[in-house]
């Protein structure tokens, strides 16, 4: 097959590589607007259920990210000056990103596949028509779905919470989510590890704060300056660091059809699903592994790989865009819970959002936290 895959981050690099190591003879091309060796952003995580996929499908390249991988076991849950802690029974990883796309492109190349780096398509109508398959797996903005127009049944709306994701070389032993009222707003901060010397800061407001503290009028440095005064303690004198750390409004994406003719999607440009619920890398991983094995089922039929693609993955991608529908709503109602709910509580009702576990459950995944909350309850 002759394959145009739009985008070269995680998706798109897996779909290609995987695609082009079963058949050699497929004519793969990766097209990314980003010039070589460059992404936005600092750390992303991959959690152990997304990496034990990728070594069922690739044993080499789940060897050659788990080497790279940072590993997090505790979480820390601060509120109120007063700290909680998740201690996991499974390790979740983190990554450079751009130690992640190398590492993916030079499998690429090594299959025979050059990826094109600083191509800026403008619209579908760029592409020529003897490509068998379009991959879209070019983000939120896609162009790809964005070319299609009504095909795909695009809904997109925008949060009220702000975010900004930054770096920091302060680096605690395990991941943190902190919660604090500052002049009069309240922020969250939220770090873990991605390298020895390197975390990943999620920092995020509500809407109210935003506007009273006339957020949007500040200059980028006058805004991380805020941030790091907010969580000076946490930080530890260590500056946080830019890398288009752009402060925004998280856009929830959906499509009611996944493909359309010969074109499909993958990742962000399919949906996007708040990174309270978990990385958008592991998801992307998911969506290309799923792809490959519908072809691998179907070969070169195209329809019905496609059609394949969209039966077997989307029972636990609706599963996940529930739960993620339901953590980016706790998240907007924060301000209310951080008033009325000390750290314990605040804990309980942050693990227990999604609707996706219960108490039980919670027991045997927290059983540490879990005691001081029944603690709590009987008192």
């Amino acid at each position: 097959m002759k394959i145009l895959i739009v985008g070269g981050g995680p998706a798109g690099l897996l779909f290609g590589y995987l695609m082009k190591r079963r058949d050699p003879g497929h004519e793969i091309a990766i097209v990314e607007q980003n010039p070589r060796d460059a992404t936005y952003g600092f750390g992303v995580g991959l959690a152990d259920g997304g990496m034990q996929k990728l070594r069922a499908a690739d044993a080499e390249l789940h060897h050659r990210l788990a080497l790279q991988l940072t590993y997090t076991t505790r979480q820390e849950f601060r509120h109120g000056g007063d700290s909680v802690w998740f201690d996991r029974l499974k390790a979740n990883g983190a990554i450079p990103r751009m130690a992640l796309l190398q590492t993916l492109e030079g499998l690429c190349e090594a299959v025979g596949i050059r990826v094109r780096h600083g191509v800026r398509l403008g619209g579908l109508q760029e592409i020529d028509g003897g490509f068998d398959l379009v991959v879209g797996a070019d983000g939120a903005n896609s162009i790809v779905r964005t070319g299609l127009g009504a095909a795909l049944g695009t809904s997109m709306s925008l949060l009220t919470n702000r975010l900004a994701w930054y770096g920091t070389r302060k680096v605690h032993p395990h991941s943190m989510l902190s919660f604090r009222f500052a002049r009069g707003g309240v922020f969250i901060g939220h770090f873990y590890p991605y390298a020895p010397d390197m975390s990943t800061f999620v920092a995020e407001c509500d809407a109210p704060t935003w506007e009273a503290l006339a957020l949007g009028a500040m200059h980028a440095d006058e805004r991380r300056a805020l941030v790091q005064q907010v969580f000076a303690e946490e930080l530890e004198g260590q500056p946080l660091l830019e890398n288009k750390s752009e402060w925004r409004q998280f856009p929830v994406v959906a499509n009611t059809r996944w493909h359309a003719g010969r074109h499909v999607l993958l990742g962000d440009a399919l949906r996007t699903v708040h990174p309270s619920i978990g990385s958008g890398t592991r998801l992307a991983f998911e969506d290309a592994l799923a792809l490959w094995e519908a072809f691998g089922r179907h070969r070169t039929d195209v329809p019905s790989a496609l059609e394949d693609f969209v039966q077997t993955r989307s029972p636990s991608m609706q599963k996940l865009t529930d739960a993620a529908r339901r953590s980016y709503l706790w998240y907007e109602g924060i301000r209310d819970r951080m008033e009325r709910m000390d750290a314990v509580e605040l804990g309980y009702d942050f693990l227990m959002r999604t609707g996706r576990i219960t108490h039980e459950r919670l027991r045997a995944e927290y059983p540490q936290f879990v005691e001081r909350w029944d603690q709590r309850r009987r008192a």
